[in-house]
């Protein structure tokens, strides 16, 4: 409950401007390095980076992605391919990373009878959602993703790792649900920002912010940290 009513005292009053989540968001640029790179991708390829950025960040994604280009012929080779074949092919990429990449290739080769995103990429977001939606398997977070990345909507992922580096850094309160810290980081972000920082804060939450055991000592963004690896 009273988690609860910081989360709503901080909604109403603006307690955390949008100047402390710019400075959040600057704080991580500097310590972890720029979290995206202009896009120079394909359509499909872009849909494909944002699948692969959900929960981990786009410059893993980009790491990834440049690692299966340069080891399968195309993407409906990666379709097709064993998961077994996969993750020897592409050792760094974690098996449920590439179950979740073939389940979107899959679903999207029974909707459409192929791998093309030309009218994907046409919709309005509300479309994009309902379609993506339909793609069993494929959680909200990764949808949410797409829409953000590859097609330039203004809407911000409600992942758990946003959530809880949110937490850590004190820019929501410590006992904020996933739910409560999504809606007060988009109410603080600027949309210009939304990408960027739910790329460094996936990154972070997978890497060194993780939810057992983070590790502080070899995080860059510690001095900015708020938990002192307490939580």
């Amino acid at each position: 409950m009273a988690a609860a009513a910081a989360v709503a005292s901080m909604a109403r009053t603006g307690a955390k401007s949008s100047k402390t989540w710019a400075a959040g968001l600057a704080g991580l640029a500097r310590a972890c390095g720029a979290g995206r790179r202009p896009d120079r991708r394909d359509r499909l390829d872009m849909v494909i980076l944002a699948v692969l950025a959900s929960g981990r960040g786009e410059r893993t994604a980009n790491r990834w992605l440049d690692a299966l280009s340069r080891r399968f012929v195309d993407w409906n080779e990666v379709r097709v391919a064993r998961t077994r074949d996969l993750t020897c092919a592409v050792s760094d990429v974690p098996a449920e990373n590439l179950v979740k990449l073939q389940t979107f290739l899959q679903g999207m080769y029974e909707q459409v009878g192929g791998l093309d995103v030309t009218a994907l990429v046409s919709m309005k977001p509300s479309e994009a959602r309902s379609w993506l939606g339909r793609i069993e398997g494929l959680e909200r977070e990764a949808v949410e993703a797409v829409l953000l990345i590859a097609l330039g909507a203004p809407t911000l992922p409600a992942g758990e790792g946003l959530a809880r580096v949110s937490r850590r850094l004190g820019l929501v309160p410590r006992k904020a649900s996933r739910a409560e810290a999504h809606k007060l980081a988009a109410k603080g972000l600027a949309e210009d920002d939304y990408r960027a920082f739910y790329s460094l804060a996936s990154e972070q939450a997978a890497g060194p912010c993780r939810e057992d055991k983070p590790d502080c000592p070899r995080c860059r963004a510690r001095t900015l940290c708020k938990s002192k690896g307490k939580w």
